[in-house]
């Protein structure tokens, strides 16, 4: 199975593809600023990448609004992708993760905000199977 892990953002949307057996890798970051835009780029990546199952991030930490921008987000995308599933998942820590992996990697803060979204996407992708393995259909 293939994929497609979402860390969503007022700014910023972060994607990472993944394999069954828990291979990741970040893929792109995506401007928040146009929600139909958005939905027809992670569309085509899933046709171009045969993605299997969208993950999504819902941050379930923080204040209600988040959330529900969110899971509106969630609930298009769902609607546009037809019959690939996304799973929602607790994004919980997912960016401080990503962070401090790469803060150990650059001396500049520049290039880790560069690479930051793709990243907690990919952290989504790896706690999603950690917490469900890679075939559960989670909701």
């Amino acid at each position: 199975m293939r994929f497609l892990g979402v860390d969503y953002g007022l700014k910023n949307v972060g994607l990472a593809l993944g394999v069954s057996g828990g291979a990741t890798m970040p893929l792109k970051t995506l401007r928040t600023s146009d929600t139909g835009y958005l939905i027809k780029e992670i569309k085509k990546i899933c046709e171009e990448e045969h993605i299997d199952k969208v993950i999504i991030g819902i941050p379930e930490f923080t204040d209600s609004t988040q959330k529900e921008i969110t899971l509106s987000f969630a609930h298009s995308l769902e609607d546009a992708l037809g019959n690939i599933p996304v799973v929602y998942v607790n994004e919980y820590g997912s960016s401080k993760e990503a962070f401090d992996e790469d803060f150990t990697k650059f001396s500049k803060i520049k290039k880790i905000k560069k690479k930051i979204h793709a990243k907690s996407a990919e952290k989504i992708l790896e706690n999603y199977w950690a917490s469900f393995g890679d075939d559960t259909f989670a909701k």
